[in-house]
């Protein structure tokens, strides 16, 4: 049997590019899943800004809180609601599952980018008759008539 030397060159060139092309996608992907283009420590780090730190999607960082109920002057009541992130950026949650409002209408106003840190009084929604609650990643806080009214309302 004759082996053209040729020919085994040939496939190995090949072969080589596409191992070669594999290992570029490959790369390409591990890259995308750890942070993107930006990666690591730019994207983590908190004193520099770029558009690659985007809202992370884990609402297992935020916690809601009732702070208090007001008056509107028109008879109407309204709960105030905060939120803490005690993450290490942003979160992203749209208004479904994991941030929703009850009773309904699910979304009553409630923000869907959360900002690090605590966010006291953060927004307000007008009660229904009886209670009304936050669900927000794993916690839930509820307002009701009783709970504490806002100073100067």
């Amino acid at each position: 049997m004759t082996v053209d030397v040729r020919t085994v060159v040939r496939r190995q060139f090949t072969l080589g590019l596409r191992r070669r092309a594999f290992l570029a996608l490959l790369a390409l992907v591990v890259l995308l899943a750890a942070g993107g283009a930006c990666g690591g420590r730019v994207a983590d780090d908190p004193r520099i800004r770029t558009s690659c730190a985007l809202p992370s999607s884990d609402s297992s960082v935020l916690t809601p809180h009732f702070v208090c109920t007001a008056s509107d002057g028109n008879g109407d009541r309204h709960a105030v609601f905060s939120y803490d992130n005690t993450g290490s950026a942003p979160v992203a949650v749209p208004i479904g599952p994991a941030n929703l409002m009850f009773p309904a209408p699910l979304g009553r106003g409630q923000p869907t980018t959360f900002s690090r840190g605590k966010n006291v009084g953060y927004f307000a929604v007008r009660m229904p008759e009886g209670n009304v609650s936050w669900v927000l990643g794993s916690g839930t806080a509820t307002a009701s008539a009783s709970g504490p009214t806002c100073a100067g309302a």
